[in-house]
């Protein structure tokens, strides 16, 4: 199939021009052409499997699917830098900048939307942290059977940002003390008055639990000890925990 056999070339061609990009508009032109190669490897993997072709031709246009995918999702990236670039040193307005008089471009000049801006950047945070995550994405796609399509690489790019944001959030969690603190910015001076006030809570804790017997689970401690009971055991607590 000729079309299988200029892929190579595509991709090639791609790559090398958003290597050599210098300006938002050539990542823009880089990307349309990574584009082009997606479109042509698809409709190639699409001929093949419906012509029932050697499963080596399938591969090859899957192959060259993944590289444009990965080669449009760089250019995202680097329009992300290039935006910021040109906004810091004044050749695009920043957001809410823009008039004629100022004499700055605003972005959508490029043709880019706030939200191509903002899921450029967001895709760049997401790499900046995770430098295998692009990659990783587009194997996990290809091992599981998938065909690598744009959409099915940003729902895997998303799911790999939300658990990211879950293992974080654990991660935070593994490090706060009872009273909320972070054990990683406790200085080593606090310990000791840390210490008293962590017996003080389990001796109150203590004296509440054998306070009042066969208590509903659901039941609040104001509900079943009054203020007056419970100013005498805090008062308790922290004189046994001195």
């Amino acid at each position: 199939m000729a079309e299988i056999r200029g892929l190579p070339a595509m991709i090639q061609s791609a790559a090398a021009r958003l290597a050599a990009a210098e300006s938002p508009a050539q990542v823009l032109v880089a990307k349309e052409e990574a584009g082009f190669a997606y479109d042509a490897a698809k409709r190639a993997a699409r001929l093949a499997k419906a012509m029932d072709a050697h499963a080596e031709i399938l591969t090859v246009a899957r192959r060259a699917q993944v590289d444009a995918l990965e080669i449009e999702a760089l250019a995202e990236v680097r329009i992300a830098d290039e935006v910021d670039r040109c906004q810091a040193e004044g050749i695009l307005c920043s957001r809410g900048r823009w008039s004629k008089a100022n004499g700055l471009k605003p972005v959508h000049d490029l043709g880019l939307s706030r939200k191509d801006v903002f899921d450029a950047r967001q895709l760049r945070s997401l790499i900046a942290k995770r430098p295998a995550a692009l990659k990783t994405a587009l194997q996990d796609i290809i091992d599981n059977g998938y065909e690598p399509t744009r959409a099915i690489l940003r729902r895997t790019l998303r799911e790999v940002r939300v658990n990211a944001r879950r293992k974080s959030a654990d991660r935070q969690e593994t490090f706060r003390l009872i009273g909320g603190r972070d054990i990683r910015h406790v200085s080593w001076l606090e310990i000791s008055a840390l210490k008293q006030r962590a017996q003080a809570e389990v001796a109150l804790l203590t004296m509440i639990e054998g306070h009042a017997g066969n208590v509903e689970p659901n039941k609040r401690i104001g509900d079943v000890i009054g203020d007056h009971a419970l100013v005498d055991m805090v008062a308790a607590s922290k004189g046994g925990a001195a």
